[in-house]
């Protein structure tokens, strides 16, 4: 969506009745002839096949072997499509992986591969140009570093109890956060907003509905979630 509002492109998105994997029977509306439509769905099957990945290698489930084999067909098509995407996941996961095993202490190392690719998805060559390019990888990562630090302070408790990795846990133990770890995510959620307000400004004229829900994504939602994330877990 938010590429659809800054990135001029020359197709509309239609909307066609058909089964899917999740309704192989009924018929559902399917959005379809949007460059951005068919690369937010190639994500989410790379993305998908990389989460069941790690389950079998962290927690050996055999369900995610099963679930692979469902992926297998969409996984080759998206990295046919997006040549190199694969790649890049791959090496920020595996960065991501490496520090989490040398117990990476540091808020800013920690977060900065998956930051990273979360920033190289929103330029994504081909579909980006270079003029709004800046723009969408600060929006990128920082909501990518966002949402590593979010899910770090939300799996404090259950990572604890598992023993496993937790930037938050290495650093406190069990005592609250100090201060200056909300101010780091309310930077990353300014830098957010300066990228989007600049983007904004070269938006897609017929894209305004889609605009005022990314406004209400950005300025409300996010900030609903870090106030109720943070709440309690935090000294002030």
């Amino acid at each position: 969506m938010v590429l659809s509002c800054v990135v001029e492109h020359d197709k509309a998105v239609t909307i066609i009745r058909r089964p899917c994997i999740a309704h192989p029977i009924r018929k559902t509306d399917s959005y379809a002839n949007n460059p951005f439509i068919t690369y937010g769905a190639a994500l989410n099957v790379l993305f998908i096949q990389s989460k069941l990945e790690d389950n079998w290698v962290d927690d050996r489930q055999f369900i995610a072997i099963i679930g692979q084999c469902f992926f297998k067909r969409g996984g080759r098509k998206a990295e046919k499509l997006y040549a190199g995407l694969k790649e890049a996941m791959e090496q920020a996961l595996s960065a991501l992986r490496k520090a989490e095993q040398d117990q990476c202490t540091s808020v800013d190392e920690i977060s900065h591969p998956f930051a990273d690719l979360i920033g190289r998805i929103f330029t994504i060559d081909g579909l980006v140009s270079r003029k709004c390019a800046a723009d969408l990888y600060q929006f990128g990562y920082h909501l990518g570093k966002w949402i590593y630090l979010t899910d770090a302070l939300a799996d404090r408790e259950h990572d604890r109890k598992r023993g496993s990795y937790n930037v938050y846990n290495l650093r406190y133990g069990d005592s609250p956060l100090p201060a200056i770890e909300k101010n780091t995510r309310e930077l990353s959620l300014a830098y957010i907003a300066e990228a989007w307000e600049r983007l904004k400004t070269n938006a897609v004229e017929h894209t305004k509905s889609e605009q005022g829900y990314l406004d209400n994504l950005i300025y409300l939602g996010l900030r609903v979630q870090e106030d109720q994330g943070g709440e309690q877990r935090e000294s002030v």
